[in-house]
């Protein structure tokens, strides 16, 4: 039987949601109405082969912006994904998943995928490495002195993975400057790639027909949203309000969020 360890933290040997540091639980009812403004949900895939981390995992991920499924094994997982990985926005994979069988073979399996966070126990520390080397995007120690770096890495994946509508690009690594929280500007996010604006603009537009702009305001109101935002919500209409937030707190204008609101009203995303 695999090993049992700490990333669980409470008194039974498993992770308690309530560990995460920053509470969601005092979000402001119109923050809540933003997320009626999404059409379609930020699709999560959790592999775990122990159901108790499987139950854990769907209790800590529950804002109302995720649909979730959970499966046990890789043929389970080989199920739920078949040949269209793009309509999953990220992946949570134990690198151990018990009786032999590895989650790497998943990351083997699928090399375009590029939004997956992979688990790794004292059994499998030594892989980590080979996991990035597949294209995880990070491997997390099951530490329950790190959950709110797990929550922020997954959260941080899924909003990309959402934005570049879980579709791989060459451009990767540039998409990836989106997380950079001093990337507050288009502009910004040109100088630290290092490339002209027009240049941005046009791999942007190779993407669904991306603006750079929008790419920039979507995934912080998506990864926003994704910290701040209950597992109950109430519907509203009033989304200019709910997105306000972003200005202070993720140091974006009210131009942007103006701009944000009106294309999720126009395409639903």
């Amino acid at each position: 039987r695999k090993q049992r360890i700490g990333f669980y933290g409470d008194a039974s040997g498993y992770w308690a949601p309530g560990n995460r540091k920053l509470t969601m639980a005092n979000t402001s009812s119109s923050h809540q109405d933003a997320v009626g403004l999404f059409k379609k949900k930020i699709n999560l895939l959790i592999v775990d082969d122990d159901r108790h981390v499987i139950d854990s995992l769907a209790d800590v991920f529950t804002s109302p912006l995720f649909t979730i499924k959970t499966v046990a094994s890789l043929d389970e997982a080989y199920g739920a994904i078949g040949a269209l990985p793009h309509l999953w926005h990220c992946w949570i994979v134990d690198i151990d998943l018990g009786q032999g069988a590895s989650g790497l073979e998943l990351l083997k399996r699928y090399p375009q995928f590029p939004f997956s966070v992979m688990l790794s126990g004292l059994r499998s520390m030594a892989l980590a490495a080979d996991a990035i080397k597949l294209g995880a995007r990070g491997v997390m120690d099951k530490d329950p002195s790190q959950i709110d770096r797990f929550y922020d890495e997954v959260c941080k994946t899924a909003a990309l993975g959402y934005v570049l509508k879980g579709k791989s690009t060459p451009h990767l690594d540039l998409f990836l400057l989106l997380q950079d929280p001093e990337v507050i500007s288009i502009e910004q996010w040109a100088e630290k790639a290092s490339i002209p604006l027009r240049q941005l603009q046009r791999v942007c537009e190779t993407h669904s027909s991306l603006t750079p702009r929008l790419a920039l305001a979507l995934f912080r109101t998506v990864y926003y949203l994704l910290w701040h935002i209950p597992g109950e919500i109430q519907n509203g209409n009033n989304a200019s309000s709910a997105l306000s937030g972003l200005a202070s707190q993720h140091r974006m204008n009210d131009s942007s969020i103006d701009y944000i609101v009106r294309k999720m009203k126009k395409r639903q995303f």
